[in-house]
């Protein structure tokens, strides 16, 4: 798929692999390689880093670092130096839990949000019509979503309803989704 430029498909075929088998470092390293853009740099690190977690020998100079006197990437090799964790601890340490604070009513927050707050925005240009987007969206009822019904046609948002969370930023392989400043945040907040 990537030698083809077929990036979010890639994306989609390793997720799928990691899905079936999340120890598999080769599915992440293949998905750390498709994320690999400018805009989805974050997503590639995160991708490579769990690789390497799952199996050091993906670093290419780990084997020939230890051959040189380097250090080890075996785990079972690497000393510990320093306190023990529990040492640090502070037993006495309380959390103290309060009832949340209410921030006005809903109306009147949603409004100041939508004003106010950046918000995500699809290019319909770039969107592949995957449903990454909406199947990543957390709340209920989705803030992205086909809300026409017409899924040949990219995915609008309900900005009352997103949270802002941008999980659907995060997500969508294509990097067709990019949060914008909304006018009133510009002209008080810049």
């Amino acid at each position: 798929f990537e030698r083809e430029g077929l990036f979010g498909k890639a994306i989609e075929e390793y997720t799928q692999a990691i899905l079936i088998d999340p120890k598999s470092a080769a599915a992440y390293f293949g998905r750390g390689w498709a994320h690999s853009s400018p805009q989805r740099h974050e997503d590639a690190i995160r991708n490579f880093t769990l690789a390497i977690d799952l199996n050091p020998e993906f670093v290419p100079t780990s084997e020939p670092g230890e051959r040189a006197g380097l250090g080890t990437y075996h785990y079972e090799n690497i000393e510990i130096i320093g306190a023990e964790v529990e040492s640090l601890v502070d037993k006495d340490f309380e959390v103290i839990r309060k009832p949340p604070v209410s921030a006005g009513s809903g109306r009147l927050r949603t409004f100041i949000k939508n004003r106010i707050c950046p918000r995500p925005t699809i290019d319909k240009t770039i969107c592949t019509n995957c449903g990454t987007c909406v199947e990543m969206c957390p709340v209920n009822p989705k803030a992205v979503n086909w809300h026409t019904g017409d899924e040949s046609a990219p995915p609008t948002f309900k900005y009352g309803h997103c949270i802002r969370c941008y999980c659907c930023q995060e997500s969508c392989p294509e990097g067709a989704i990019t949060v914008k400043d909304r006018l009133l945040s510009k002209v008080f907040f810049r």
